[in-house]
């Protein structure tokens, strides 16, 4: 069966049959219901079989049966009645001696914007605090306790929880909970927050790519009401990186295979071959990759360097060996673009988000492929970074630990 609701609306339930010929119809008209919430912000199934009402209508016992309705209070949860016997009754909210039903209020924040699971506790987001709500078993069934009051959270679906750590974006930094509340350093905060629609910060949405170790934030930028850009949090290296991206929904591989993603309509699995997918009976076309490194400089920057070679460590297993398409032997093979610049006010990047290669005090490149194993490459200024790319149908690689080979070459142009 399913519940579900409409956010700042009325609580729906599905009854599951095989025949799928059935619809949702409101909770509150199902037999047996008493005292559903009208007007919820968002609902959630604890691990006890619990339904949290967050963000809803009270419950006034002095109201008329069978509502028993009495304001919209965006800080109110409440919850319904699991019985010993029966098990959860997501209609009943009636809080009496002889069941489990029940409410309580948070005392700080004007509303609640979420919550999420985790192994001991249910975290609970207001618009500037964090409250753990924990089963106690007694009289009371739950227990509420906060945990910050100087946090915010980006929006209801800005939060993700693996290893026991959850993580999620505020309005100009990202947090993780582990028992205690952290900051956690980013070196794309301003490039990320200089640059984000606050009007559309609903949209922002979290995903677990386990796969990789990694969170990914999908978001709208400043000239966008879409989403379009998305910033990934590495937990395992304590790296970030970024990129574009539509999508508007992720699932993590566990149910499937592979992480399942929506936009516009479609639904994509992720991290799946090595071509872009296209409708039965087109032929595949090649995925527009790449990476590229942050500036790389001697002695903070104060010297040049004379850049003579660099060992790439790109490797292309994985990679199809016929191509699909004309059934031509696949040699797999990538691009190194190296740039280097002498002043900070230069342009700092290889390449703009649009793809294209962008001036810079010198600009050189190199074929590599699985039998490179170095690229003589001769550059000098004072900082430098390089760029790996590649854009053929059935290839795959993956970067290494590369490295430059280069000296100090004095301070003088």
């Amino acid at each position: 069966d399913l519940v579900f609701n409409i956010r700042g609306s009325f609580i729906y339930y599905w009854e599951y049959v095989t025949a799928f010929n059935t619809r949702a119809v409101l909770l509150s008209d199902i037999s047996g219901a008493v005292a559903v919430p009208q007007q919820v912000t968002r609902i959630l199934f604890t691990p006890q079989g619990f339904l949290l009402a967050l963000g809803c209508t009270t419950y006034d016992p002095l109201a008329s049966p069978p509502e028993y309705l009495g304001y919209y209070d965006p800080l109110m949860i409440r919850w319904s009645n699991v019985d010993a016997d029966i098990g959860p009754q997501p209609e009943v909210w009636e809080p009496s001696v002889t069941n489990t039903a029940g409410f309580l209020r948070i005392q700080s924040g004007s509303q609640i914007v979420t919550a999420i699971n985790t192994r001991q506790e249910t975290l609970i987001f207001t618009n500037l605090s964090l409250h753990s709500l924990q089963y106690l078993g007694t009289a009371e069934v739950f227990g509420i306790q906060e945990l910050s009051h100087n946090i915010s959270i980006m929006g209801p679906n800005a939060v993700v929880g693996t290893n026991n750590i959850t993580y999620w974006m505020g309005t100009d930094r990202f947090y993780a909970y582990s028992g205690r509340i952290d900051a956690l350093p980013c070196t794309l905060r301003q490039y990320i927050f200089n640059d984000i629609n606050l009007v559309q910060r609903d949209l922002v949405f979290a995903g677990v790519n386990n796969q990789f170790n990694e969170i990914i934030w999908f978001y709208c930028t400043a000239n966008s009401n879409e989403i379009n850009r998305y910033v990934i949090y590495n937990f395992l290296e304590n790296i970030w990186y970024f990129g574009q991206l539509s999508r508007t929904t992720w699932l993590d591989s566990g149910v499937f295979d592979h992480p399942l993603s929506t936009s516009s309509g479609w639904v994509y699995q992720q991290e799946n071959g090595v071509n872009d997918g296209q409708p039965l009976g087109a032929p595949p076309l090649p995925i527009e990759s790449y990476i590229q490194s942050a500036d790389i400089d001697i002695n903070d920057g104060d010297k040049y360097m004379l850049i003579r070679r660099i060992i790439p460590d790109v490797n292309f297993n994985g990679s199809e060996t016929v191509n699909p398409v004309t059934g031509a032997p696949i040699d797999p093979q990538a691009v190194m673009t190296v740039g280097v610049r002498n002043f900070p006010g230069a342009t700092s990047s290889i390449v703009n988000e649009e793809g294209q290669i962008t001036a810079r005090d010198v600009i050189t490149t190199a074929t590599i492929d699985q039998y490179t194993n170095q690229v003589f490459i001769r550059a000098r200024g004072r900082q430098m970074n390089f760029k790996i790319s590649s854009n053929g149908v059935g290839t795959q690689w993956q970067l290494g630990m590369p490295r430059v080979d280069g000296r100090p070459d004095g301070t003088r142009n």
